[in-house]
């Protein structure tokens, strides 16, 4: 059972960073893979499966090694060569740190709205709408930041 509460969790992370610590998650599936972005922005390596959404994440992030959960002597090599191969390390946390910010709600909402003008025939992007006038489309992004800067958000209907 787990003995910590969310509040520690970021501490865990900062722990396994500072130690020269890798994050292992071999589930036989995991769909999304949250714990591992969570890894990421705090510049920790990752040991993930390589079945379901690790696979999406390890492709943006390259923050790892993805193994087949099954295979135990894989999955020991793999954490074995991140914390015995300081360069790796250094490599797999640094690429995390820089490319964590596509998990943004802020990436996230561009994406979608790129998405949707595209689909919509027009041009442009979300950046362009930002300076626009005030539109649904330019309305969920600025939500979009103003969750980002709250925590919260408050949706007009």
């Amino acid at each position: 059972p787990k003995h910590h509460t969310q509040a520690d969790v970021p501490d865990i992370y900062r722990l396994a960073y500072a130690t020269g610590g890798v994050f292992v998650n071999v589930a036989l599936q995991e769909p999304f893979g949250l714990t591992l972005i969570e890894a990421a922005s705090h510049g920790v390596p990752i040991v993930a499966t390589c079945h379901g959404g690790p696979v999406d994440i390890h492709r943006t992030l390259r923050n790892g090694t993805l193994v087949e959960p099954r295979d135990v002597k894989a999955i020991g090599a793999a954490l074995l060569g991140l914390v015995t191969d300081r360069d790796k390390w250094n490599e797999c946390s640094r690429s995390g740190l820089a490319s964590i910010h596509k998990y943004s709600w802020k990436s996230h909402c561009e994406k979608y709205i790129d998405a949707v003008v595209r689909c919509r025939g027009g041009e442009g992007s979300a950046a362009s709408f930002a300076a626009g006038p005030l539109t649904p489309t330019r309305h969920v992004s600025m939500e979009a930041d103003e969750i980002m800067r709250t925590g919260s958000a408050r949706f007009e209907f």
